[in-house]
């Protein structure tokens, strides 16, 4: 999903000291002088769980006791957007945060308020009981399918499929749901009680799916696959510092993939493996394996492709990296490509978009991004599935 923002826009705010016009709305009340202090603003595609951004605002005036009158104000949307001058006597804004309010706490004539984002519904409702469980393993469903009932059916939102969807976007996951058709993975699931974000958790990790929350509360899906186009570059001029990690112990070079599960007789009854050798041999045996009872893979195709995928971004080392910088990185989204220029490191290198921490207060971000999440491609290890399925 690209930043909603004209080129000029995007131009500006990636010069050292953009001006910016910071604005905080309740509906569509602007609130922005009250406020004492800026929030940081945080995206996780990993976290997968409600982002919570406290707001700090002057009520010696009362102006927001009108949010004790239904309680906890639940009902009203807030909006937090940074804007910049593009044109004469034109301000264009882009929102940064959307969220419901949470909750809220008056003190010493201030108020400070809580806004959560679209993952809250999501862990406020269960799917299922012990006593009555919601069955999808009588079928075989595509991961996208399991998710869209998760979302809807289960956590109440919108199923309207169309870009006008308020709750989904709906460009994001038409995408990610045509790649899970054309690769034909297959799941089940059983749910006895799990809340609908430990579902789609699930299925995030085992499709190797970044779902997320975009600046505007929809929830978004992303499979990365080869270098995103939409690309940010961060010069030496732009980056305050920079760190490089490299871990050892974050290789996986041998994974098995259980899938096949079985409700009636409590376990898997396919085991799937993929290895590196090269790998292997030069930084020696690194082994994991996986196998969930929620959520599981139908066959052995569709463990494959798990777990060929895992080996391809864990077999070999690979950058981690933090980068300080100015808003410049701003309009770099989740799994979109950051490119970062650090003389002292000797680097100009590409990294996939992990997470984003934008101190509104102080107009400074950290972005944090990794070499492992780009692909070259993917190939079906003919060899393997030419094998019998190892029973567990």
């Amino acid at each position: 999903m690209p930043l909603n923002a004209s080129s000029e826009w995007i131009q500006n705010i990636q010069g050292y000291k953009p001006l910016i016009t910071r604005q905080f709305f309740i509906g569509t009340s602007d609130y922005s002088p009250h406020v004492l202090k800026w929030p940081r603003i945080k995206t996780d595609w990993i976290k997968m769980a409600p982002n919570n951004v406290m707001i700090n605002l002057a009520n010696e005036d009362q102006s927001f006791n009108f949010l004790r009158d239904d309680g906890l104000g639940v009902t009203l949307e807030c909006e937090i957007k940074i804007g910049q001058i593009t044109a004469v006597d034109s301000l264009e804004s882009i929102t940064l945060f959307k969220g419901g309010i949470s909750g809220f706490k008056f003190k010493s004539g201030a108020c400070a308020i809580s806004i959560v984002d679209r993952w809250n519904q999501l862990t406020n409702r269960i799917i299922g009981t012990e006593d009555v469980p919601v069955d999808y393993s009588t079928s075989n469903y595509l991961p996208s399918d399991l998710a869209w009932y998760f979302c809807t059916s289960h956590g109440g939102l919108s199923s309207v499929e169309s870009s006008s969807n308020p709750d989904i976007d709906h460009s994001s996951f038409l995408d990610w749901a045509s790649i899970m058709s054309g690769s034909s993975i297959l799941m089940q699931s059983y749910l006895k009680g799990s809340k609908p974000v430990d579902g789609l958790r699930r299925i995030g990790r085992l499709t190797n799916t970044a779902i997320y929350v975009s600046p505007d509360n929809r929830l978004t899906f992303k499979r990365f696959s080869l270098i995103d186009s939409n690309s940010t570059i961060l010069s030496d001029s732009t980056v305050k510092d920079t760190s490089i990690e490299i871990r050892e112990d974050a290789i996986i070079n041998k994974f098995y993939q259980k899938a096949g599960y079985s409700v009636a007789s409590d376990y898997h009854t396919i085991t799937v493996f993929d290895t590196d050798s090269d790998s292997v041999n030069s930084y020696g045996l690194h082994e994991e394996i996986e196998g969930d009872k929620i959520v599981w893979f139908v066959n052995t195709a569709s463990a494959l492709d798990s777990a060929q995928r895992l080996i391809q971004q864990y077999s070999m080392p690979a950058d981690d990296m933090l980068v300080d910088t100015v808003l410049a990185a701003l309009p770099s989204l989740i799994g979109e490509t950051l490119v970062v220029e650090d003389t002292l490191l000797g680097i100009n290198l590409g990294y996939r978009v992990e997470n984003t921490d934008v101190n509104y207060d102080t107009g400074a971000m950290r972005v944090k991004g990794s070499r492992r999440l780009f692909f070259n491609g993917f190939t079906l290890d003919a060899s393997t599935l030419d094998g019998p399925d190892i029973l567990s």
